[in-house]
């Protein structure tokens, strides 16, 4: 990909027409109205108590449904087998809802860190600018630098990275997957 070096991140070209994002908006506000009333909202100490049974265990479960139903004079009386069915039933209806969400939330972290980055590093690159100017004696310069760095009082200098904790070497050099043209992640069916 070429790059214009006048151009601080090439990746980011990214401006969703109004229209879409009204659209959007209704369309979260539809999907939070017709699914949360159907959801839990567990505290972190309450998921702690819980099993998280992967794609084996659940396989595992669903032979388990099959021979219940296949024998239910086996089942226990205090299982409820007709229950348990649409248990097995609603959580393969959720996850195939969660695959295309998973999916969306990963591109809006991405989109959003992408463009948090350009964002910082122009603002970083002016306000270097600006200091520049200030220091040559501009003075307009100088009193944006006073606005400016207010939001870096009380930080102070960082120390430098030792070499046990530097950046990956093309990252040092000024490279890093941001500055990469990127595609969307792979999306599974």
């Amino acid at each position: 990909m070429a790059t214009n070096p006048n151009v601080l991140h090439p990746l980011v070209k990214v401006a969703i027409p109004p229209q879409n994002l009204q659209a959007i908006a209704a369309s979260v506000a539809s999907l939070k109205e017709l699914l949360v009333p159907f959801l839990y909202d567990l505290k972190p100490e309450q998921l702690r108590g819980m099993k998280h049974p992967g794609p084996a265990a659940l396989g595992f479960a669903k032979d388990v449904h099959g021979s219940m139903t296949a024998n239910p004079e086996l089942a226990p009386a205090y299982i409820d087998v007709e229950e348990f069915g649409r248990a097995l039933a609603t959580l393969d209806e959720l996850m195939e809802l969660l695959k295309p969400l998973a999916h969306i939330v990963a591109l809006l972290k991405d989109t959003i860190a992408a463009l948090g980055d350009y964002i910082y590093s122009v603002a970083l690159a002016y306000y270097k600018s600006v200091k520049t100017a200030a220091d040559l004696g501009q003075p307009a310069a100088a009193k944006a630098v006073k606005v400016l760095a207010a939001r870096f009082k009380g930080q102070g200098r960082r120390a430098k990275p030792s070499a046990s904790t530097a950046a990956p070497a093309s990252e040092v050099e000024g490279e890093s997957a941001m500055d990469e043209e990127l595609g969307p992640p792979a999306y599974e069916e």
